[in-house]
């Protein structure tokens, strides 16, 4: 038995370390699935021996406060999965996150298994293992940003925002460690390594729960802990370090704060990002009406809210930028899970605080610095999300802290005696079988990435056909996986649009509307799919075939019914009445873009050609001026982007003409 608990205590710390630490440059997602996968795994060979341990060894569950509330999440995700808007997204978790169904399975069973499990004298190993993780990937991060490796820390984590997420998970633990019965240099200046980092990610978000928590930390730990000698160097040391690093404007945490506000006529207003997430948490919070009882599913965001989208977000957030999160996690939990989720969501957090409050009883600085991590974590999540990276170590860290106040106040929630049963050895077989099954799973999802990453260099480099092979090998692995149908079937597209023969073209039009009707039965709000039906039956319209212009026209209409801020449509019925000589109700199709996107270049161009056409040149001059500003705008914000220099040329050209 003893050898067991060991192997299933180093099979959690290895969680702790591999799933923020590992990343694979062999996978398109380098970082995102590479934890994913890692924490799928890790937690299967788990189970195993935590079947084992439960069929064959005495085992007690311990209670705690949290029982109820994580089995009500868990419910309230099981109920979100089955009445998703897409069942299989929410299921395996959209592309780029992977926190899908399973992945919340993990949580929760990472959760128990630390619960029940684990040694309490333990804890404290637990502990030092997630600030040694976070010394590490600060160290790092640290040295990508003195090195010039990029603007940002970017560490293990690929993101800054996500490393900064798990950075403020950390550092509060280090506090505990410094000044727990004795001062430890060691901690103390972990401490300061994580929180350098921190400061050189300028992530708004975090500094905001650094802060708060804090605060937190003081009022749990008593004001006299602030006045300690000790204390008073490592404030006076992080001062010094935030006015150092404000110096330097590649650094400056200060002018990343500023940059939220602008000075306009009426005062001072929100700008970039900030003003984004603001729109997000808007059409989030129309979303979450819309689907009250059971929310539109985890992990599908992104294909329900694009109806309740504002406008703005084509301006301030770009270009087709669909979000799949609404960049605050209170509102996604009531957007995925409904407002019965979002309930369980609040009564959770506000058990954490309970459980917080009562650890305090045993020791006052464990119970400060723990504060400091949940306060730190929650905050910086209402401008983040959950992520595989850091949410593991959230859930051991609540598992954790939950067994140290089992451990205090020494209850036992039901005993199982040593019996060996056929029902027991029946449900290890299941257990057994059903983790070789998902064990022996994750390796083609991870073999199909491969593949994808492949198609994409090849599809962005213009070769269409390899990046058809290698999204076909792909998708051959992974069949649920949308994103690598988008890539197949844009590809397959370039390949009807530039068939050399009607045979050809029809072919290849055929393959597409195969392979969309493919990512529909996955998806079937996706607007981007029915956009590219639409323009297929457009090829057919201008090869001959009349029937194709109802065609097009009724699948732009059901991509604009599901996604109202999509310009493509209304270009793309542009086309056809301006072929048609339907020229107002093109110039209609334009105005409506340009109501979406008051700066839309290539609207703006086609627009006077049209005004040309009709002996408006007054009007096609001015399409022809904000076309050459809006132009340089584009090239300014994306100088990688080469759509926009044969756009700039030609209005240039246009605008030359009317001048002379």
């Amino acid at each position: 038995m003893k050898r067991l608990d060991t192997i299933i205590e180093y099979l959690l710390l290895s969680i702790l370390v591999a799933v923020p630490v590992f990343y694979d440059t062999n996978i398109h997602t380098t970082f995102d699935l590479s934890k994913a996968l890692i924490l799928r795994v890790l937690s299967i060979i788990l189970l195993v021996f935590v079947s084992l341990r439960l069929v064959f060894f005495p085992f007690s569950f311990k209670r705690s406060l949290l029982d109820l509330p994580v089995l009500a999440f868990f419910v309230s995700s099981i109920v979100s999965t089955i009445f998703s808007v897409s069942p299989w997204v929410s299921f395996l978790g959209t592309y780029r996150r992977f926190e899908g169904f399973i992945t919340i399975s993990c949580y929760i069973f990472l959760f128990f298994v630390v619960m029940s499990l684990i040694n309490p004298i333990r804890v404290y190993r637990f502990l030092k293992t997630i600030i040694i993780v976070g010394v590490i990937s600060a160290i790092y991060g640290i040295h990508q940003t003195i090195t010039g490796s990029g603007a940002y820390p970017l560490s293990f984590f690929g993101n800054q925002n996500f490393l900064a997420a798990y950075l403020v998970i950390a550092c509060p633990l280090a506090l505990f460690f410094g000044f727990g019965r004795k001062i430890n240099i060691f901690w103390i200046i972990s401490f300061l390594i994580i929180t350098l980092c921190l400061l050189f990610t300028r992530t708004r978000g975090a500094y905001i729960g650094f802060s708060i928590g804090m605060v937190f930390f003081f009022v749990i730990a008593g004001i006299d802990f602030l006045k300690r000698k000790e204390m008073k160097v490592i404030l006076g040391i992080l001062i010094l370090a935030f006015i150092v690093l404000s110096i330097n404007p590649s650094t400056s945490p200060i002018k990343r704060i500023l940059s939220t506000f602008r000075i306009t006529d009426e005062g001072i207003a929100i700008q970039g990002t900030a003003l984004e997430r603001f729109y997000l948490w808007k059409a989030g919070i129309r979303t979450m009406l819309a689907y009250p009882l059971t929310g539109c599913g985890i992990e599908t965001m992104r294909l329900a809210y694009a109806r309740f989208e504002p406008k703005e977000l084509e301006v301030v957030g770009g270009h087709n930028v669909k979000a799949d999160r609404s960049h605050n996690e209170t509102v996604d939990m009531g957007v995925t899970r409904g407002i019965p989720g979002l309930i369980v969501y609040v009564w959770l957090w506000g058990m954490i605080l309970v459980l917080l409050f009562k650890i305090r009883k045993k020791d006052k600085i464990l119970s400060a610095s723990l504060a400091y991590s949940f306060i730190a974590y929650f905050v910086q999540n209402q401008f983040n999300f959950s992520m595989p990276s850091y949410t593991t170590t959230f859930w051991i860290l609540l598992g954790l802290s939950s067994l140290l106040l089992s451990h205090v106040e020494k209850k036992k929630y039901l005993q199982l005696k040593a019996k060996v049963s056929p029902i027991r050895i029946i449900v290890f077989s299941i257990v057994a079988i059903f983790a070789l099954v998902s064990f022996i799973s994750t390796f083609p999802i991870y073999i199909a990435d491969t593949y994808f990453k492949n198609a994409v260099l090849a599809k962005d480099s213009g070769q269409f056909d390899n990046a058809i092979k290698y999204s076909e090998e792909a998708i051959k692995r992974h069949p649920k996986e949308v994103y690598y149908y988008e890539t197949l079937c844009e590809s397959q597209f370039m390949k009807a649009q530039f068939a050399r023969s009607k045979e050809e073209q029809k072919e290849w039009v055929n393959k597409t509307f195969s392979s969309a009707s493919k990512a529909l039965f996955i998806t079937p709000t996706n607007g981007f799919f029915y956009n590219l039906t639409g323009g297929l039956y457009t090829l057919l319209y201008f090869s001959g075939e009349e029937e194709g212009k109802d065609l097009a026209m009724e699948e732009y209409r059901k991509a604009l019914q599901l996604m109202p801020v999509f310009t493509e449509p209304y270009l793309n019925m542009a086309v056809i009445y301006k072929k048609e000589k339907e020229l107002d109700k093109a110039i209609e199709c334009y105005e409506k873009i340009l109501e979406i996107s008051p700066n839309y270049p290539e609207a703006l161009v086609y627009l006077g050609d049209i005004y040309i056409e009709q002996g408006k040149m007054e009007d096609a001059f001015l399409c022809f001026e904000n076309a050459v500003i809006s132009s340089k705008e584009k090239i300014n914000r994306d100088p990688a982007n080469k759509k926009y220099p044969p756009i700039l040329k030609y209005a240039e050209s246009m605008v030359a003409k009317f001048k002379r």
